[in-house]
């Protein structure tokens, strides 16, 4: 009698530990899963400017000024020489003060990224706040860099040279591009709310390149 109680007792146990094993592979297997999504989802496609990471969603307007950048209206002037004649240099002189006010909810486009009053890139800027803040709090919310504004060896797209960048030198770095292109895109790389761009000229040659974040 008292064997049959212990052999009783002994499958219990083991039907509970059993139990236990089951219970754990789920909670692994929704930890994977959950790993896997927020993975998949990843983060802003990251543009490196002069040594100076830009993300999309993440990098503040101070950040950047702070690195010597300034942010100027998008449409620039061709700069004069001592004598005051027009040259062919295009400049940017006026910059931004970042402790203006921006508005609530507002996204502000057609800026210059600029340094030494030359266009480095363009922006989009976004104030996500349901309330007025500085502009120097404000949010990155796109950047593009064009082929005819960037000094090669100071510009990665995902850690590649600008010069080096191609959909397959991309590809190996991101995984591929999205079957369906982002409007005004020509090829675009796409994880969460984040957005990698190029656009071609009429040629096939690379016209620029954009990292985005959709609010």
């Amino acid at each position: 009698m008292e064997q049959e109680i212990q052999e009783q007792q002994d499958i219990a146990g083991k039907g509970k530990k059993q139990k236990l094993r089951l219970v754990v592979i789920a909670a692994l297997t929704a930890l994977m899963m959950c790993f896997s999504a927020c993975s998949a989802s990843g983060g802003p496609y990251t543009v490196t400017i002069g040594g100076v990471d830009v993300k999309p969603g993440v990098t503040t307007l101070q950040e950047l000024e702070d690195a010597g950048y300034g942010f100027a209206n998008g449409i620039g002037m061709f700069d004069r020489d001592e004598n005051g004649i027009l040259t062919d240099e295009f400049i940017y002189p006026t910059v931004y003060d970042l402790s203006s006010m921006a508005e609530a909810n507002t996204i502000y486009i057609a800026i210059a990224l600029v340094k030494d009053k030359k266009k480095v890139a363009d922006v989009t800027v976004v104030n996500e706040s349901a309330k007025s803040i500085p502009l120097s709090e404000c949010i990155i919310e796109s950047v593009e860099i064009d082929r005819d504004d960037y000094e090669a060896d100071k510009v990665l797209i995902e850690g590649i040279e600008i010069e080096k960048v191609s959909e397959e030198a991309v590809t190996e770095v991101v995984g591929k591009a999205a079957k369906t292109p982002s409007y005004g895109d020509d090829c675009t790389w796409k994880r969460g709310a984040y957005s990698l761009g190029f656009k071609y000229n009429e040629d096939g040659t690379l016209k620029s390149v954009s990292s985005g974040h959709m609010s």
